[in-house]
């Protein structure tokens, strides 16, 4: 294969890998191999395409190869620690992300993986701070941007909804995939309206597809002008800090006799919650209603 052929070959992969066409680059990178089977950047390629397929074992064994071949060190361990982490390895996995860190202190996606691990072992707290570390690092990241959302999805329905539809860009096809990516990577951005176009087109051209047409549905009601105070609420900080400063105000007007206003804000603490328990199934149900 001539330099021109391999830049070629080279462009098709990172085209497959960003739509996350997994199988193909596998196909393309097994051409590469064929020709040049002493290149690193390869056998990463495979290590990371078997691990989005969840195929771990052939994962590592490439990741593993692409080390001993002298590929990007950082890269390498970031890549085993997910390995590690997916397998439930969970002192291998903590092992390589330390190893990606001191190979380079400041890569905004170790500490977003990293976090990702200390949340799935419970240690909660110290996963908050490194998230918070690989948001401050690179905010605009596509990794750390769909790490972030992700971690906050750790226990939400709507989880399974967007690995599904993940999983549905590896299988489809390249317009499909195309517009999937395209509005997963303005869901994870919150450009809400952006992600139901793209949502749209896909289902346009594949109007069987439940995944799609339930998220479809989400955005929709999810837009309702019931739930603007809800989307406020999250902008300030969540439920949770509603829930603490109401107790607060309603703690301190107390201690200082003002009864009336006691009784005021207990009157607003309850209509929120009452308002937040109901407010998502009302706009669901105003949804189907009008349309």
């Amino acid at each position: 294969m001539d330099e021109r052929a391999s830049r070629a070959l080279d462009s098709k992969i990172d085209h497959y890998l960003g739509m996350r066409r997994y199988a193909k680059v596998i196909e393309l990178v097994k051409e590469g191999l064929a020709d040049h089977p002493g290149q690193a950047r390869y056998y990463f390629y495979l290590g990371v395409c078997f691990y989005s397929l969840e195929r771990y074992r052939e994962a590592e064994e490439n990741l593993q190869e692409a080390l001993v071949l002298g590929y990007d060190k950082e890269a390498v361990f970031e890549w085993l620690g997910d390995v590690y982490t997916k397998t439930k390895r969970w002192v291998e996995a903590e092992r390589a992300y330390l190893d990606a860190l001191s190979d380079n202190p400041e890569s905004a996606r170790v500490h977003a993986s990293y976090a990702m691990l200390l949340r799935e072992t419970g240690h909660h707290d110290k996963a908050n701070q490194l998230m918070r570390k690989a948001l401050e690092l690179d905010p605009e990241d596509d990794y750390v941007v769909r790490s972030h959302y992700m971690f906050a999805l750790t226990k939400d329905s709507r989880l399974q909804q967007i690995q599904s539809l993940e999983r549905l860009m590896q299988v489809s096809g390249d317009q499909i995939a195309i517009e999937v990516h395209l509005g997963l990577d303005a869901l994870y951005r919150d450009r809400l309206t952006d992600a139901r176009d793209h949502f749209r087109q896909a289902f346009l051209l594949d109007p069987t597809n439940k995944e799609l047409a339930a998220l479809l549905e989400e955005l929709d009601w999810g837009r309702h002008p019931v739930l603007v105070p809800l989307r406020l609420v999250e902008k300030i900080g969540g439920p949770m800090v509603v829930y603490v400063v109401g107790l607060g105000a309603m703690l301190g007007t107390r201690a200082l006799g003002w009864e009336q206003a006691t009784i005021v804000l207990l009157i607003l603490y309850f209509t929120y919650l009452i308002y937040s328990w109901t407010a998502k199934p009302l706009a669901k149900l105003l949804t189907r209603i009008r349309g």
